[in-house]
């Protein structure tokens, strides 16, 4: 579905929305209310989530600007994930809390459209000094 919403206006992807999104969020809440599975199962969990978190589906179909898709928050802490291992072994823990705030600090300022190649050799030498 995502490759057929390729920016459309927000009238337009409300609209998309409500026409093909919302019968399946439809058919499947309606499916999931006559499931009913034995308590404390990998299963029972998977419902339970399902229903705690409907509201939150649900906006999506009524809010345009929300995303299909997460992707971009997980293109955010893509390298932060990547480097845990490093900073596991990190010398000291003010060290791997440095890592962190640095990585914060970048996406960020990636995320507000903020050139961090300009700002970040004045930051690298402020932040050293504050931590």
């Amino acid at each position: 579905m995502k490759g057929e919403y390729a920016e459309p206006s927000p009238e337009e992807r409300y609209t998309q929305r409500q026409e093909r999104s919302k019968k399946v969020l439809d058919d499947f809440y309606a499916w999931l209310e006559t499931v009913n599975p034995s308590q404390g199962t990998g299963l029972a969990k998977a419902v339970q989530y399902a229903r705690n978190e409907k509201s939150y589906l649900y906006a999506f179909l009524e809010d345009p600007q929300i995303p299909i898709d997460n992707n971009l928050a997980e293109k955010a802490v893509k390298p932060f994930v990547i480097g845990r291992k490093n900073r596991l072994f990190s010398s000291s823990p003010k060290g791997a809390d440095a890592g962190a705030t640095a990585y914060s600090i970048i996406n960020t300022a990636q995320a507000n459209g903020i050139d961090v190649n300009h700002h970040l050799p004045h930051r690298r030498e402020t932040v050293a000094t504050e931590i």
